[in-house]
């Protein structure tokens, strides 16, 4: 449910619309890129005995950065797809390129929000965020800023009673 792209209904109003919080992919991105590079320091730093360990270390830039390429589109993918948005009538959370993930639901019938954060993620404010309809079950849309989230809801839920 986008509002640019015209999926909006005649009397809804969006009250809330955000992507992926740009910490989740700095935090992401970080917790691949850093291992990397002390292996790649790591193996740098060896005295280069012969030749052939010469020509070892030398690929080993290369082999650095095919690791990397995938964890950066990764990151990008989460933070280009992951969505929320909050109208006075309805919630949707999407996320995913290949795979699209689209989860909707009515405002009156969300029983409830599941956050699962860790221990980084509380301090910087994201999130996995799960809607909980009535008699169904969801996925988790990673990445999100979860308090802006709740906040939404919770005034979309006291405007619609």
């Amino acid at each position: 449910m986008n509002a640019r792209n015209g999926r909006l209904w005649e009397d809804e109003i969006v009250l809330h619309q955000s992507g992926a919080s740009i910490w989740y992919v700095l935090v992401t991105f970080a917790g691949l890129v850093i291992p990397w590079s002390i292996v790649a320091r790591f193996v740098w730093s060896l005295p280069a005995a012969d030749v052939g360990q010469r020509v070892g270390n030398m690929f080993f830039p290369g082999i650095w950065l095919v690791a990397m390429v995938p964890s950066a589109f990764r990151c990008m993918m989460i933070w280009l797809t992951a969505k929320v948005t909050v109208t006075n009538q309805r919630v949707a959370l999407e996320w995913g390129l290949l795979k699209r993930t689209s989860i909707e639901t009515y405002i009156d019938r969300v029983e409830g929000l599941d956050i699962q954060q860790s221990l980084l993620g509380r301090i910087l404010g994201y999130g996995s965020v799960a809607l909980r309809g009535v008699g169904g079950s969801s996925s988790a849309c990673p990445g999100l800023a979860v308090r802006k989230v709740r906040r939404a809801l919770d005034e979309a839920r006291r405007k619609a009673s």
